[in-house]
């Protein structure tokens, strides 16, 4: 039996890496690497594709469909979706599979859970929406203008758009760190894992940091998210009294938004300097949150950091919000209850 994880994040990483060592050395493993993901473990166990290199360049993802700028890319978008299932298409080779996915409304993870040769898929804990109940991920999806938008996506791509966690005949069960993610899931299997062998394989060697400030990938105006970021940094030299401060801009801030995060952590050096220092896609803030205790800042929307922060060290996190106030998230239950 051949078994396909699609991971896009450390939190995917850290629950694939428990799954893998459990699987039987006799069966095939794939790992397919995207949104700047890195699975550099279990080498000798696996075969690993990275969809970031391997569709660099592409019109791998559609604009909103409000916008008129969108239409001129649709068809290059095209092409991204017929290479994109080529590609999978070899990867498959005509074997039955199980498949890992972080949620349903990933292209490619549709590609993969529609393919006749998948057994049945299960959903990775991947952030926030693992936490989330169906009724309000479904407020997510369900509004006039996303549907309006669903409806032009079929009609001008074929693309049936899904539910993030979409429940189909296929459907296996969940894996996550905690028994407070998937609370929806009543009749499937229902696995929970460790998630501490993967973070420490690769915090050997790392360096932590005390406070890591988190901003979203949305595109704010830059003298704004530079406000919020004030506000934390003051925080930090007040209560925590540390000097030791790392950022880290969301990974598709990089994929999406290029140009922003590019000028962003431009103006964040420009005016801390050598106070802060910006982390790389690949820099694992769940080990530096479950090894060291470092504090986590959101900017602007709730980080799934934010939550790992109180699963993995139960520590209090923060948040700015756009009118520049801080808020203190003391548990997960405030946490999960701020998503609804």
């Amino acid at each position: 039996m051949t078994h396909i994880f699609y991971l896009i994040s450390n939190i995917c990483s850290i629950v694939a890496y428990d799954v893998i060592n459990q699987i039987s050395h006799s069966d095939r493993v794939v790992v397919i690497l995207n949104r700047g993901c890195v699975f550099d473990v279990l080498k000798d166990k696996i075969e690993c594709f990275d969809a970031t290199e391997r569709f660099k360049g592409y019109r791998n993802h559609l604009g909103s469909l409000w916008e008129v700028d969108t239409y001129k890319h649709l068809n290059a978008y095209k092409k991204y979706l017929r290479d994109a299932k080529c590609w999978l298409r070899d990867i498959i080779n005509g074997e039955d599979f199980y498949l890992y996915l972080p949620n349903y409304a990933i292209e490619m993870c549709q590609m993969l859970a529609r393919n006749k040769h998948c057994q049945g898929y299960y959903y990775l804990e991947e952030g926030t929406m693992a936490y989330m109940s169906i009724t309000s991920i479904k407020k997510l999806n369900y509004d006039i203008k996303t549907r309006i938008g669903n409806v032009a996506r079929f009609l001008l791509l074929g693309i049936r758009s899904s539910f993030q966690l979409e429940v189909t005949s296929k459907f296996a069960g969940t894996i996550a760190l905690s028994n407070e993610a998937f609370q929806w899931n009543k009749q499937k299997e229902k696995r929970l894992i460790e998630g501490k062998g993967y973070l420490e394989l690769k915090s050997r060697g790392l360096t932590f940091y005390d406070n890591c400030i988190i901003i979203s990938y949305a595109s704010y105006d830059i003298e704004v998210t530079l406000s919020a970021i004030d506000v934390a940094v003051n925080h930090i030299t007040e209560v925590h009294t540390s000097d030791s401060i790392a950022i880290k801009l969301h990974p598709q801030s990089y994929f999406f938004y290029p140009d922003y995060a590019s000028t962003l952590e431009e103006a964040i050096m420009k005016r801390y300097g050598g106070r802060v220092v910006i982390l790389p896609i690949p820099y694992p803030v769940e080990a530096s949150i479950m090894l060291n205790h470092s504090s986590i800042y959101s900017i602007f929307v709730r980080s799934s950091l934010s939550l790992y922060s109180l699963v993995m060290s139960n520590l209090e996190t923060y948040l700015i919000d756009r009118e520049m106030a801080l808020t203190v998230i003391p548990d997960l239950k405030t946490y999960i209850a701020g998503t609804e």
